[in-house]
C-alpha cells in the first residue's frame, strides 16, 4: 500500500521559495496573493517540519541560513522541471532560459549577439538579469550564470574568454603616445590603488603618463566608457566594452594592446543536475561556439 503525501508540506515549500527568492515575507505574501501573517505561518511550520532554521532576520527582510540556501536552491531547480514538465504534458514546447551576467557583459558582448541565437533558437525565450558585480552562484540568480568567480560544488561551467583591458580616448586626443594632459579616467579608485590600471599597462608598454595626472575616478567600467565617450579623458576598459564606441569612431584604441590586469575569466555556469536540459545545452553550446569563431576570425 503506497504512503499517502502530506500535501500540506507542498504549500510550506510554495511560501518558502518565494520568501527565499524576494528576500521579504511581505513581498512573497504580494506574489502568492495572502497576507504575510498567512506566509509567516507556513514558514513557521515548515521550521517545525525540517528541524532547521531557514532565515534569519535583516532589517524589514530575511536572510537564508546555510540550510536554508541549501533548500532554496533545490527547490529552484524543482520548480523549475516541474514547470517545464507540465509545459511538455500540455503541448507546450516553448522553453524559457535565464541568464545572469554583470553589467558590462550583459550590455557590451552578450546583447550584441543575441540576435544570433534567437534566429538559431526560435522556439527558446531568454531572460537577461544584470548584476552590477559578478552575479552569486546559485540557482536564485538564473539558471545560468556568466561569472569570473571561482566555480563551486554542484556546478558545471565552460570557460569563454578572459578579461582584457585596453587603453582609449576620443580621436585626436593622445599624439604620439604621450597623453598631453588629458584627465585618466581610472576604475582602480581606492587611495591605495588610485590609478593603478594605468600605472599597470604604462609600466608594461612604456606610455608616458602625465607626472601628476587630473583622476576621474569611475566605480565601473560603464561609467568609464560614457565618460571617455563624453571626451572627459582617456579611459581603460575591457576590449569588448569598447568595441562598438571605436567601430562608430567615437573612440579610438591607443594601440597599447590588450593586458589582463585581473584574474578575470567569464565562464557560463550551471547546476550540474540541470546539464541535460534541452534549451540549458543550446545557451551554453551558443556561448562556447561564439566565442570559438570569434577567436578564429581574430586568428586569421
Amino acid at each position: 500500500m503506497s504512503k499517502r503525501r502530506d500535501s500540506s508540506i507542498f504549500r510550506r515549500l510554495e511560501y518558502f521559495e518565494a520568501t527565499a527568492r524576494h528576500g521579504s515575507v511581505a513581498r512573497a505574501a504580494a506574489e502568492l496573493g495572502v497576507t504575510p501573517s498567512a506566509v509567516s505561518h507556513q514558514l513557521s511550520d515548515l521550521k517545525r517540519t525540517i528541524g532547521e532554521d531557514l532565515f534569519s532576520r535583516s532589517g524589514r527582510g530575511v536572510v537564508l541560513t546555510s540550510a536554508g540556501q541549501r533548500l532554496a536552491e533545490r527547490l529552484s531547480t524543482a520548480f523549475g522541471i516541474l514547470e517545464s514538465s507540465v509545459s511538455s504534458a500540455i503541448g507546450a514546447e516553448r522553453a524559457s532560459v535565464s541568464i545572469a551576467a554583470c553589467s558590462a557583459f550583459g550590455p557590451y558582448w552578450l546583447i550584441p549577439r543575441l540576435q544570433e541565437f534567437n534566429e538559431a533558437n526560435p522556439d527558446i525565450d531568454i531572460e537577461i538579469r544584470l548584476y552590477s558585480t559578478d552575479p552569486e552562484l546559485t540557482q536564485a540568480s538564473a539558471d545560468c550564470i556568466i561569472s569570473a568567480q571561482e566555480v563551486k560544488s554542484g556546478y558545471a561551467s565552460t570557460d569563454l574568454f578572459e578579461e582584457r583591458a585596453i587603453a582609449v580616448a576620443p580621436p585626436g586626443m593622445v599624439r604620439g603616445g604621450r597623453i598631453n594632459g588629458a584627465p585618466l579616467i581610472t576604475t582602480h579608485t581606492e587611495k591605495d590603488e588610485l590609478g593603478g590600471d594605468w600605472h599597470y599597462i604604462a609600466e608594461a608598454t612604456g606610455a608616458v603618463l602625465p607626472r601628476d595626472p587630473n583622476w576621474i575616478r569611475c566605480s565601473h567600467y560603464i561609467l568609464a566608457l560614457e565618460a571617455a565617450k563624453a571626451g572627459i579623458g582617456a579611459a581603460i576598459i575591457p576590449d569588448f566594452v569598447a568595441e562598438q564606441a571605436i567601430g562608430e569612431g567615437r573612440l579610438e584604441d591607443l594601440g597599447l594592446g590588450g593586458h589582463r590586469l585581473e584574474d578575470r575569466t567569464y565562464r557560463i555556469c550551471y547546476k550540474e543536475i540541470r546539464g541535460n536540459e534541452p534549451a540549458l545545452r543550446a545557451v551554453s553550446s551558443w556561448l562556447a561556439r561564439t566565442v570559438r569563431d570569434e577567436r578564429q576570425d581574430e586568428d586569421e
